[in-house]
């Protein structure tokens, strides 16, 4: 069930964050964006769990992915891709999403590819030295 996130949520969105390389945010980065009405944190539970996240900031008629993960043992289930198409029905106004993925995450972006997104543009050094493909659909 792909719903908001609250306040109750944020231990394990914690947990999920701490898979995605080189991500050190903190507790109170989660209950900020929760209380920041730019951003939309969604997730995705199963038996009460949470086994993905999805963190966007989003600004008039466009939306940027900064965090997507998905618990090891709940992947190629269709969550990633559930979160994401949830974007559009929870900010209906929005005719763009923008993400950036490491060059050599292959699986991610054939997941967005899949999904309709096309890179548009290289980082040089993104990610702590590594390239990053900006990748974009617009709806």
């Amino acid at each position: 069930m792909i719903k908001k996130a609250e306040i109750d949520d944020v231990k394990d969105i914690m947990h999920l964050s701490s898979l995605i390389e080189d991500n050190k945010v903190t507790k109170t980065y989660f209950l900020n964006k929760i209380e920041d009405d730019n951003y939309l944190l969604l997730i995705d539970q199963k038996d009460d769990k949470v086994v993905g996240y999805l963190l966007v900031y989003h600004s008039f008629s466009s939306a940027d992915i900064f965090d997507i993960a998905v618990d090891e043992k709940y992947r190629r289930r269709g969550i990633a891709s559930g979160l994401i198409n949830s974007i559009k029905i929870y900010l209906k106004d929005v005719t763009e999403i923008n993400l950036d993925v490491r060059e050599k995450n292959v699986s991610a972006i054939s997941l967005y590819e899949k999904l309709g997104f096309s890179v548009f543009a290289k980082r040089k050094g993104y990610y702590l030295g590594e390239d990053s493909l900006c990748m974009r659909i617009t709806l």
